[in-house]
């Protein structure tokens, strides 16, 4: 059996999880989580696991006993196995685990799966972190989502223990680490916080699409002053629209997506890490991509509904649209946008804007803000680094403007002042597009 196992997170100590947020002494059990893969692909079926734990990630001494798990299910590539070397040092040392495998069917030899993998202890509060918050909150509003351990084992079922949240009847509502396949969209309401264990911990994928770009085809779906982080979140559907996070019309400011990662990844009409409809959420030190789509690949698009120009706030974050290189924002498929609007008036500072295609669109009317920050598009035949329409206008200001062949196309306009080209020579000042920026 050519078998391969690559983890989603790190071990947990499973007295620690959310389930559990009293004094009570830690136990010596553990929580954990992988991912199985035969000859690339994930595994589904049956297996039976063998397991020691080790003081260094090769040779080094066994500690505790031999444990086996035979018949685990594995879907989709995933699996969680209950552990007890029956050893305390386990809270505050480094580990190894060596795993074995072989399928639940077999009497037959265990395949060594290397290299053995490193455990890492949580902290006792590991879901008290958000101890100062949870402060405010009252205890029967703190919702715990766990693979092992929570009070419930989906977001979505989390979501709907809730009951009239308000400015004085908040909820938060914590998300150990682990991968959760959830049916989408996942609606959090307002005076509702989805925090996660940080984003190379806790991962909530859906593949939930629709015909246009509406909640049903997003991951998450946020009301006003609802409020995500500490997440990895995964779009994996391939119908024509698919979002990460869809922000609802009336969603202000105080709407917080922050120190997220969102990926949407799929075939399909287009694919947006996060569409904001009529709404303008502050969004913080976040990753966001889109990519795989025919037609548009938007890290964020924003539309306006109702009048007013949203004006979302993105800082400290990095937008990818349809890119194949970090750095050279090379299309992989598809067109692809850092940022794709109509008369929307976003502000973008200290970020990086990264697209295949384009990396500012603006249709129709509205001021995209950029400051700060690095804008850049890749070198292939038809991409520009900005296009606007009608009376729209992008204004660029001490920022970085990386772009190989074409600068501006559109009908709208540009003002640029104190910013530079990737040869670190000052870019021209002005509000003519043609001279702008040059």
């Amino acid at each position: 059996m050519n078998t391969c196992i690559r983890f989603a997170m790190l071990a947990v100590l499973a007295t620690a999880t959310i389930g559990n947020l009293s004094a009570a002494p830690l136990g010596t059990a553990i929580t954990y989580q992988g991912e199985l893969r035969q000859s690339g692909n994930p595994s589904n079926g049956q297996f039976d696991f063998r397991l020691r734990l080790y003081d260094a990630p090769t040779g080094g001494s066994l500690v505790g006993p031999q444990l086996t798990s035979d018949d685990v299910s594995v879907t989709g590539g995933t699996f969680a196995l209950e552990l007890d070397f029956g050893t305390s040092p386990i809270a505050d040392r480094q580990h190894w685990l060596q795993i074995e495998v072989r399928p639940g069917a077999s009497t037959g030899s265990y395949t060594l799966l290397s290299p053995r993998q490193k455990v890492t202890a949580a902290p006792q509060a590991l879901f008290a972190l958000g101890a100062a918050e949870a402060g405010s909150i009252a205890m029967a509003n703190l919702r715990t989502v766990g693979v092992s351990g929570g009070q419930f084992a989906t977001v979505a079922a989390a979501l709907a223990s809730i009951s009239a949240p308000s400015a004085s009847n908040p909820y938060l509502v914590l998300v150990g680490p682990g991968i959760y396949n959830e049916a989408g969209p996942l609606n959090v309401p307002g005076y509702v916080h989805v925090r996660g264990m940080g984003k190379g911990s806790t991962v909530i994928r859906a593949s939930n699409t629709a015909a246009s770009p509406v909640p049903n085809a997003a991951v998450f779906s946020l009301a006003n002053q609802a409020r995500l982080s500490n997440l990895r979140i995964e779009h994996t559907g391939s119908g024509a629209y698919g979002i990460g996070v869809y922000g609802n019309e009336g969603a202000s400011r105080s709407t917080r997506i922050e120190d997220v990662e969102i990926v949407a990844a799929g075939s399909g009409t287009a694919r947006y890490a996060v569409y904001l409809y009529d709404s303008e959420p502050h969004i913080s030190r976040a990753t966001l991509r889109a990519s795989g789509a025919t037609t548009v690949n938007a890290a964020v698009g924003s539309v306006n509904n109702t009048g007013g120009f949203p004006q979302a706030l993105i800082e400290n974050s990095h937008l990818y649209g349809a890119e194949a290189s970090d750095l050279t924002c090379s299309n992989a498929t598809g067109t692809g946008f850092a940022f794709q609007g109509t008369s929307s008036s976003p502000l973008i500072r200290d970020s990086y804007l990264c697209g295949g295609h384009r990396a500012i669109y603006l249709g129709s009317n509205g001021n995209v803000r950029i400051q700060d920050s690095h804008v850049a598009t890749s070198s292939t035949t038809g991409a520009f680094l900005l296009e606007t329409t009608g009376t729209a206008v992008v204004q660029i200001a001490g920022s970085l403007v990386e772009y190989v062949g074409n600068k501006f196309t559109g009908s709208g306009n540009l003002t640029c002042v104190h910013s530079y080209k990737s040869n670190n020579t000052p870019a021209s000042n002005g509000s003519t597009p043609a001279t702008s920026c040059n």
